[in-house]
C-alpha cells in the first residue's frame, strides 16, 4: 500500500513539473513562434494542395463539361436517329396495320365465302342424298309397288329355295292326270299291216295300251222359244204365254256367257274389246257381243246378288280382325279410290271419290270395333278398338333408311329384331311367353334410345328425315307396331288386303279405266268383286256360281241405290248413324 502510494506520487511529481516546464516556454514566446511557424508551413502545404485541387477539379470540370457536350451531342444524334426510326417504324406499322386490316378483310371475306360455300356444300350433299334416296327407292325398301321398277329383279318371296328343279322329285308320289268320262265314241288304232303279216309278232290276248286324250269345245247352244198370241175381243189386248227368265229381247244372252263375260272381265281383267272379240272366235263368229252387255255385266250381276253384300259387309263389320287397305284407280282420267276390307275369309270393295273420312263412310270399317290392320293410315285409328301396323311396310322403311344413312346403327339392329320378332312367333305357332314379350319390347325400346342418341349426334338433314321420322313413329305407335306379339290373330303385315287392293290396280292397268258420266261403273265392279273373292275364297267352282247368280230373277225396281250405304241402312245391318 505504501509502495503505491509511493509510485503515484512521483508520477504526479513529474506531471507537475512538466506542465510548468511547458508553461514557462508559453510565456517566454518561443514556443508560440515555433508553433506559428509550424502551422504556417502547414498551411501553406495546404492552400497548395487546394490550390493543386482546384486546378485538377477545374481541368475535370472542363473535362465532364467537354464530356458532356460529347455525350449530348451523341446522346441528341442517337435520339434523332432513334426518332427517325420511330418515325420509320411508325410509318411501317401503319402500312402493316393498312395491309393487316385489308388481309383481315379480305380474309373474313375469305372466311364468310369458306362458310357460305360450307353451307352450300353440305346443302347440296343432302339434297343429293335426298335425291339419291328417291333414285334409289324401289319395292324392297319403300311402299313403290315392284310394277313400277322396270328394271327390277325377280321379286323375292318368303320361300326358302330348295335348289331343286321344277316338277317332280324322286321318291315324292306321283300327281298324274286324272282320266275322265268318256263323251265321244271310242277310237281303236289298229296295228299296220307290216306287223300283223310279220310272224314274228303274236298279238297277246287281253293286253292293250289305253290312251286318253281330253279336248274342250265352246260351241254356240241356241234355243227358240214359240208362243201362240191371243187378242180378246173387248178390249183388244194380246196375251202370250211368259217365257223364260231373261227373254226380253227378241235375241237374249243365257247365264253361261253371261258368267264367262263376267269372269273374262273381272278375274281375268280382259278389256273389252278382247272380251268381245275371244268369244266371237270361240264360237267361229257365231255370238258377236255389244260393248253395251259387256259394260253392263257388273251392274246386272251386283243387282242380283245384294243378299250376298250385305252378308259380307255386316260379317266383315263383326270381324275381330279387320285388313284394310285404300289404293288409287283412275275414272274418265281422275283418280278415284277403292276402299279394300277382308278378314281372309270374305272381301268388300267400295268405290270412293276422295280417301279420309268420307272414304271410309258406309264401310265395315266404320262398323268395326275389332282390330284393324293398316299401313299406317292416320285416318284408321279413328275406327275399331285395335290397330296393328303393317310391318312389312316398316322393314321396306328401315332397308331405305339403312341405304341412305350409312353412318347409323338402330335401323339395321331395328329391322334384324322385327324380322326375329316374326320369325320366332311363327315358330312357336304364334304363341309367344310373357317373359319373350317383355324382352323383345325392352330390346325394341333400347334400341329406339340408340335411335335418339345418334340424331342427337348426327342430326338429320332438311332433306332427308325419312329415318327420324321413321323413329319417332316407331315409338310413338309402339302398341300398334308390336300388337302382334300379344295377339295370335293378327298377321306381322297388312298383306291380306294389300293383294285384295292390288287386284282392283291391276283391273284398270291392263284392261283400263273406269268410264261414265257417274261412279256407277266403278261401284258396280267393286260390289261384284267383292261376292266373287269372297265365293273364291269357299273354294267353290265359281262359274257355276256366277252361272246361278246370273239365273236368279231380276230385282223389283226400286229407287236408285248410289252404294251400299243405302243397303246397309235398309237392311238395318247396322244401326244408323
Amino acid at each position: 500500500m505504501y509502495k503505491s502510494a509511493f509510485l503515484l506520487t512521483t508520477q504526479l511529481q513529474y506531471s507537475l513539473k512538466a506542465a510548468r516546464d511547458r508553461i514557462l516556454s508559453l510565456e517566454s514566446g518561443a514556443e508560440f513562434l515555433k508553433m506559428q511557424s509550424k502551422l504556417d508551413r502547414q498551411r501553406h502545404y495546404y492552400e497548395r494542395q487546394l490550390r493543386e485541387r482546384d486546378r485538377k477539379i477545374e481541368k475535370l470540370s472542363g473535362m465532364l463539361d467537354a464530356q458532356r457536350e460529347k455525350w449530348f451531342e451523341i446522346f441528341e444524334d442517337i435520339q434523332a436517329e432513334m426518332i427517325k426510326k420511330l418515325e420509320e417504324k411508325d410509318r411501317s406499322i401503319e402500312e402493316l396495320k393498312a395491309q393487316l386490316g385489308k388481309k383481315s378483310e379480305k380474309q373474313h371475306k375469305l372466311m364468310r365465302e369458306v362458310t357460305e360455300t360450307r353451307a352450300k356444300l353440305n346443302d347440296e350433299k343432302e339434297k343429293n342424298q335426298k335425291l339419291n334416296a328417291q333414285v334409289n327407292q324401289n319395292f324392297e325398301n319403300s311402299s313403290t309397288p315392284s310394277s313400277q321398277d322396270p328394271f327390277r329383279n325377280k321379286v323375292p318371296n318368303n320361300r326358302v329355295s330348295t335348289g331343286r328343279s321344277e316338277g317332280g322329285q324322286p321318291g315324292h308320289e306321283g300327281h298324274g292326270r286324272k282320266r275322265l268320262p268318256v263323251t265321244e265314241k271310242p277310237v281303236f288304232i289298229d296295228a299296220p299291216d307290216e306287223i300283223k303279216n310279220n310272224p314274228d309278232y303274236y298279238k297277246l290276248e287281253g293286253k292293250q295300251v289305253h290312251k286318253q286324250v281330253i279336248g274342250i269345245r265352246l260351241s254356240a247352244v241356241v234355243t227358240d222359244y214359240y208362243a201362240d198370241v191371243y187378242r180378246n175381243r173387248l178390249t183388244g189386248a194380246r196375251y202370250h204365254a211368259p217365257f223364260p227368265e231373261g227373254s226380253v229381247l227378241d235375241v237374249n244372252y243365257d247365264e253361261s256367257i253371261k258368267a264367262c263375260v263376267f269372269l273374262l272381265r273381272n278375274h281375268l281383267n280382259v278389256s273389252i274389246d278382247k272380251t268381245g272379240e275371244f268369244i266371237r272366235e270361240m264360237t267361229d263368229g257365231k255370238v258377236s257381243i255389244s260393248h253395251g252387255m259387256i259394260c253392263g255385266i257388273n251392274k246386272e250381276f251386283s243387282e242380283k246378288t245384294r243378299e250376298e253384300l250385305l252378308e259380307i259387309f255386316a260379317r266383315l263389320a263383326a270381324s275381330e280382325v279387320v285388313y284394310t287397305d285404300m289404293t288409287n284407280v283412275r275414272h274418265n282420267g281422275k283418280l278415284k279410290n277403292v276402299v279394300v276390307c277382308s278378314n281372309k275369309e270374305e272381301v268388300f270393295y267400295a268405290f270412293r271419290d276422295k280417301k279420309g273420312n268420307e272414304g271410309l263412310k258406309g264401310t265395315p270399317v266404320e262398323y268395326s270395333t275389332g282390330v284393324l290392320s293398316h299401313d299406317h293410315d292416320k285416318t284408321f285409328y279413328r275406327y275399331g278398338g285395335a290397330h296393328q301396323d303393317c310391318n312389312y311396310h316398316h322393314t321396306r322403311y328401315l332397308r331405305g333408311a339403312i341405304e341412305n344413312e350409312p353412318d347409323l346403327e338402330w335401323h339395321r339392329q331395328m329391322l334384324d329384331l322385327l324380322l326375329e320378332m316374326n320369325a320366332e312367333r311363327e315358330r312357336q305357332e304364334r304363341n309367344l311367353g310373357e317373359d319373350q314379350i317383355k324382352e323383345f319390347k325392352d330390346r325394341y325400346d333400347r334400341i329406339l334410345d340408340l335411335a335418339e342418341q345418334e340424331y342427337y349426334d348426327n342430326p338429320p338433314s332438311r332433306y332427308y328425315r325419312k329415318g327420324y321420322n321413321l323413329s319417332k313413329e316407331l315409338r310413338d305407335y309402339k302398341e300398334a307396331v308390336l300388337l302382334f306379339l300379344t295377339n295370335p290373330k293378327v298377321d306381322f303385315g297388312n298383306n291380306e288386303a294389300e293383294r285384295c287392293a292390288r287386284k282392283a290396280k291391276r283391273h284398270t292397268v291392263v284392261s283400263g279405266s273406269f268410264r261414265g258420266a257417274t261412279n256407277e261403273g266403278g261401284e258396280a265392279y267393286c260390289q261384284a268383286m267383292s261376292v266373287l273373292e269372297s265365293d273364291r275364297r269357299k273354294g267353290i267352282n265359281v262359274y257355276q256360281q256366277v252361272k246361278d247368280y246370273f239365273k236368279r230373277p231380276k230385282a223389283a225396281k226400286k229407287e236408285k241405290q248410289s252404294n251400299v250405304i243405302s243397303m246397309v241402312d235398309e237392311k238395318r245391318i247396322v244401326p244408323e248413324g
